[in-house]
């Protein structure tokens, strides 16, 4: 997989959702630390990933990143960045989403 340009965000979705689905998937101590802040589970991240969509990316270093948004199984609205290393998709930070 290139790094040099991003995957369209269906493709990213399709592709992080592959790399969760056969558990290449690690946390940040970032991510591990808003989720305890802001009492999420890693649950309601795999929610988001599973029915979410992906909305923007960013390549603030040598990965790709890309934001998913979605809903939890509450209805709460939240948001993921996962950043793709090589084939893990490795959660950067948690968040409420507006």
């Amino acid at each position: 997989m290139s790094t040099d340009h991003p995957l369209s965000h269906s493709q990213a979705k399709t592709h992080i959702r592959q790399l969760w689905e056969t558990g290449y998937v690690t946390w940040t101590t970032h991510a591990q630390n808003r989720m305890k802040q802001r009492h999420l589970s890693m649950s309601d991240i795999e929610y988001i990933v599973r029915y979410g969509y992906v909305t923007e990316h960013s390549h603030p270093g040598r990965y790709w990143r890309y934001k998913f948004v979605g809903r939890t199984v509450e209805g709460e609205s939240l948001a993921c960045v996962i950043e793709i290393q090589e084939n893990v998709a490795n959660v950067i930070t948690v968040m409420h989403a507006t």
